[in-house]
């Protein structure tokens, strides 16, 4: 029943292996104001598209009372569907956790496979946080995309950073009045030194965190925080964080078989993103 919407808080938690040797990895999506952005961007395309498609609807047509807005952390989170279990490892009975398809007509119609198909399907997709790529489609529908990266989706629509114009013109350092009084020649070097320094972003901005060109399944997600428990110490503490969209992945290392149990406190309501 909790939105994605947000940053949810994990105030702490508690790591107890019964090998008594198990690493535990948390990892987010970064929580940088790139990926809140292209997050932000996603939902109001996803309310926009609805809302034009009930407008064009007859009367009394209106989305699920529990449709929401749900997107993938990753294309290997997307790889598996998470069922929720008791404390003694009973998986507990579920209802529907539909993630959000957006509908697009933005196809290869030149292709002879989707020509062929005589209804003409609209391509549909579902969404993950991060990724270098989008994942394409199959199946007999011919999707083009199957899955796309929001933050790559954001960056390839996104306008770049001028670099080729400074604030301070080039021929600053020559004008006559500028250098009214230049009493030493340091003026000039100081001109040129605004002129150039901090003219361009401090980031790469032809990619961002969130899209590095790697298939692992850890790339691209932040490190939050770490357990390690050992023969003397099987139980321990871990730190709390924030988790956007409340997705979290939970990596795990261990020398030989046992049980690990991982509990999480988090608080109730998290922040807008």
């Amino acid at each position: 029943m909790f939105r994605q919407m947000q940053t949810c808080h994990v105030v702490g938690g508690l790591v107890h292996d019964s090998n008594q040797d198990a690493f535990v990895r948390f990892a987010t999506a970064p929580d940088t104001w790139m990926t809140r952005a292209a997050i932000r961007r996603a939902f109001r395309l996803w309310k926009k598209q609805r809302s034009m498609a009930l407008s064009e609807a007859q009367a009394g047509v209106t989305a699920g009372k529990y449709s929401d807005f749900k997107v993938f952390l990753n294309n290997a989170h997307g790889a598996g569907t998470l069922k929720p279990h008791d404390s003694q490892s009973n998986q507990l009975p579920t209802g529907e956790w539909d993630y959000t398809t957006l509908v697009s007509e933005d196809k290869d119609w030149s292709d002879p496979a989707i020509l062929a198909n005589g209804n003409m399907p609209s391509d549909k997709f579902e969404l993950q946080i991060v990724g270098d790529s989008h994942i394409p489609g199959t199946g007999a529908n011919q999707d083009k995309w199957s899955r796309v990266s929001l933050i790559k989706s954001w960056l390839d629509s996104r306008a770049q950073p001028d670099d080729d114009q400074p604030v301070v013109p080039a021929t600053l350092s020559t004008d006559p009045l500028a250098n009214l009084f230049d009493e030493v020649d340091a003026n000039d070097d100081i001109l040129d030194e605004i002129n150039t320094e901090g003219d361009q972003p401090p980031y790469d901005e032809d990619s961002f965190f969130g899209m590095a060109a790697s298939a692992g399944s850890s790339n691209n997600l932040q490190r939050m925080a770490l357990a390690h428990t050992s023969g003397s110490n099987p139980t321990v503490r871990f730190a709390g964080f924030s988790a956007i969209c409340g997705l979290v992945q939970v990596k795990l290392t261990t020398s030989g078989a046992g049980t690990v149990e991982v509990l999480m406190d988090v608080l109730h309501d998290g922040d807008r993103i």
